[in-house]
């Protein structure tokens, strides 16, 4: 049997090339590691579970029997909404970066389903698909729509938000807020500038390459960062002006207003904020210390997340799952969380809850879809509320604003975007690149901030 024969989309031979090849996969062909019938060891295999035989063409919960198999399949390649299989698709269905979408579209685009009745800045939710606004402004159900769209973000749009750009204040930020931290050129990751998601074009820039971590300082609402080159030090933002010529030039010194922080030398310091005094605490050479050097004491292993009022030390590893997750006290060895047994998967996001300290929320991905936050205080955590579902197959980079809410960063197949989703409400996108100029340092407007690996900025 060939387990790479093409399909032919469309048609019911592609129907049954498709399949052949999903029970080639179960069966072990290609690089499937799944026993198969004749290697499955049935004495010391319980039937009915994962790779061990079918009792009776049936299988546990959660597995489909395919060739005599048990397999854990959630969703049949090459259906829509399920994986690409050899990078093809079932019917109508395009590949779209490995998932299968109806049309090649993407929720939210012109001609594709709407987003919680929303869609991207340009476009109206009709009848739960998102379409041209223009053609749409007779109806009073798309004005509202459109109304809705455009309110939950900023658009591209020169015409919309270039009249009303300009120098964002980077020494009055909100520390409760959410930044971007992008670039003036798509390809050019080495232009760094801080804009809010909602207006792209109010910024400020002064960094002299790339930015390896930032934090926002509760007290002033300060920037402090450091940078994947000269990483001894952290550093106090205080920006430097674009320089027009004509076309943009970016700041010639970058460093010539920031303030160095006070820390010994050390190699790629691991540093976060205490949120009671805004210190600066970081690691060096398995120390802990805040800045100046006052010892806080020992810690060996994972990556700093936060710190408590008893200097109790909260880190996880890289990726940060729920089971990297310790708490280090001062002089003690650390321990692990206590977590529920449905606290599991990938941690996406950290922050003091306001007015309670000692208390912790974390947003986890328990699956690429699905999205919750939990309250992690005295070393237990409690569930606190669900996000929606996720409907993209991917994002970049995420943070929790001081109201709970989660944004993220996300690289679509042809837009990439910032959304905000609270705790049972619905995703809004608050940013978007559709329709931005192509380069705006070569006018005399104010520059378009665009994502370029962005990060995404707020307090502790």
């Amino acid at each position: 049997m060939n387990c790479f024969e093409p399909v032919a989309r469309g048609t019911m031979d592609g129907m049954r090339v498709l399949l052949g090849m999903v029970s080639g996969l179960a069966l072990g062909c290609g690089s499937a590691l799944v026993a198969t019938d004749e290697s499955a060891d049935e004495s010391s295999c319980e039937h009915g579970t994962e790779a061990c035989p079918c009792v009776d063409d049936a299988c546990h919960v959660g597995l489909q029997c395919i060739g005599g198999l048990c397999v854990a399949i959630d969703c049949w390649p090459g259906e829509s909404g399920c994986t690409c299989l050899d990078e093809q698709c079932l019917a109508e269905s395009i590949c779209v970066e490995g998932i299968c979408m109806p049309g090649g579209c993407l929720p939210g685009e012109l001609g594709c389903p709407c987003i919680d009745e929303q869609c991207f800045a340009g476009l109206a939710c009709v009848g739960g698909t998102c379409s041209d606004s223009s053609d749409s402004s007779d109806s009073s159900d798309s004005s509202d729509s459109s109304d809705s769209s455009g309110s939950s973000g900023s658009s591209g749009s020169s015409d919309d938000t270039g009249s009303e750009g300009g120098e964002l204040d980077c020494l009055d930020l909100d520390p409760t807020q959410v930044y971007l931290l992008g670039t003036y050129e798509e390809s050019a990751g080495y232009l760094i500038a801080i804009a809010h998601p909602s207006e792209p074009y109010v910024s400020c820039a002064g960094f002299p390459s790339v930015v390896l971590r930032a934090h926002l300082r509760p007290a002033d609402g300060h920037f402090l960062w450091s940078d994947i080159v000269d990483d001894d030090h952290v550093y106090d933002l205080h920006p430097e002006p674009l320089v027009w010529g004509p076309g943009w030039s970016y700041p010639p010194d970058e460093l010539l207003n920031d303030v160095a922080i006070s820390t010994p030398t050390c190699h790629g310091p691991d540093w976060i904020l205490d949120p009671a005094s805004g210190e600066v605490i970081y690691r060096c050479n398995g120390m802990v210390f805040r800045a100046g050097g006052e010892v806080i004491g020992q810690l060996v292993g994972g990556w700093m997340k936060a710190i408590l009022p008893d200097e109790t030390l909260l880190t996880c590893d890289s990726p940060c799952t729920v089971a990297s997750l310790a708490l280090s006290p001062p002089g003690a060895d650390p321990y692990p969380i206590i977590p529920p047994t449905e606290l599991e998967g990938e941690v996406l996001a950290f922050r003091h809850v306001p007015g309670q300290p000692g208390a912790l929320w974390l947003a986890v991905s328990h699956d690429p879809s699905s999205n919750v936050r939990w309250v992690l205080q005295d070393g237990v955590a409690s569930f606190d509320g669900s996000y929606a579902d996720w409907p993209w197959n991917n994002w970049n980079n995420a943070a929790l604003a001081a109201d709970g809410s989660l944004w993220r960063v996300t690289n679509a197949a042809t837009n990439d975007f910032v959304t905000r989703q609270t705790i049972d409400g619905p995703i809004e996108i608050i940013y978007t690149e559709e329709g931005a100029p192509d380069n705006l340092l070569d006018t005399s407007q104010w520059p378009f901030v665009y994502l370029h690996g962005s990060a995404l900025v707020t307090g502790p």
